[in-house]
């Protein structure tokens, strides 16, 4: 049982880092193909901040 707990916990992080760099790639092609304010650049910095903390990674 604790084995599968584990695994369990390994495979939620892995989802979770997955997720974030799905987000971060994201974000980064609409930065280099599009002209991004100032504003709008520390929006998306402090959503990644957020995105980590929820994620818990």
């Amino acid at each position: 049982k604790l084995a599968f707990i584990h695994l369990n916990s390994v495979t939620r992080t892995e989802d979770s880092y997955s997720h974030y760099n799905e987000v971060v790639q994201m974000q980064n092609f609409i930065k280099e193909s599009f002209t991004i304010d100032d504003i709008s650049k520390m929006k998306m910095y402090t959503y990644r901040q957020y995105l980590k903390a929820y994620l818990k990674i």
